[in-house]
């Protein structure tokens, strides 16, 4: 889990966490909260080739609006997404375990026509054959002990490198054990979240213009890399915090 990042930037994502908190002391931060859950739903469901924009993932999330020219899957992807981000959000303070995470993909899966749970057959990265993900034989077995560590790694005191390190971590082990027939990557964004928002950040997007980027360090990487997939998610963190510490008062 070592970064060639530097020092320097954790040390000023550290300052931003403290500037956001203050921040939250002062003002009313619901509405941004909330304008951040429909920003990390609509990018997230992107990322998986998902054609809503924005603005339509708001008019469908808000006002239950679907544009005429889009596919009923696509809006219960974005809808069933949206669900499973607030299922998250009230469920921050409870210990990780397996049903935790099958209760997750049963909400992000919901009406799509794919089999929920853990997988019983193997399956591949499309267009990638490089990458490598668990035997369906060993996903419980490393699911199990991914959950331990999420959970250890909580009892611990530590800092954003820690936390941001570690969270990279999560989120190409989970894509590797690769526990679902389908939804995987959906899934692997909300426990990265988790782990950063246990330890104090708040929900933090992926944006939908780093899509080339982000898949090329992930499931179309042909080798695993959490140096390189970590110095992105940091830069990623950066920008989010800068975002929300100078939003308009």
């Amino acid at each position: 889990m070592q970064t060639a990042v530097s020092g320097d930037n954790y040390e000023e994502i550290e300052k931003l966490l403290v500037n956001l908190n203050e921040l939250k002391k002062n003002i009313n931060f619901a509405d941004i909260e909330e304008e951040q859950k429909i920003e990390f739903t609509s990018a997230s469901t992107q990322l998986e080739g998902n054609t809503f924009t924005l603005e339509e993932s708001k008019e469908l999330l808000l006002h239950d609006i679907v544009p005429h020219d889009k596919k009923l899957k696509e809006a219960n992807e974005v809808k069933n997404y949206y669900a499973a981000v607030n299922h998250l959000l009230n469920r921050l303070d409870q210990s990780i375990s397996i049903d935790f995470i099958l209760d997750l993909h049963r909400i992000v899966v919901f009406n799509l026509g794919v089999r929920e749970g853990v997988r019983n057959v193997g399956v591949s990265i499309k267009g990638n054959p490089f990458y490598k993900v668990s035997h369906f034989s060993e996903v419980f077995h490393k699911l199990d002990a991914l959950c331990k560590k999420i959970n250890d790694f909580h009892a611990k005191k530590t800092n954003a490198k820690d936390v941001i390190e570690f969270a990279t971590f999560v989120h190409n082990e989970f894509q590797h054990i690769h526990p679902f027939e389908d939804g995987n990557s959906r899934v692997t964004r909300l426990l990265w979240n988790y782990i950063l928002m246990r330890n104090g950040f708040p929900l933090i997007n992926i944006y939908s213009n780093t899509r080339q980027e982000y898949l090329s360090l992930t499931k179309m990487a042909r080798g695993r890399d959490d140096a390189k997939l970590n110095s992105f998610l940091l830069r990623i963190i950066k920008d989010n915090l800068y975002k929300l510490t100078r939003m308009p008062q």
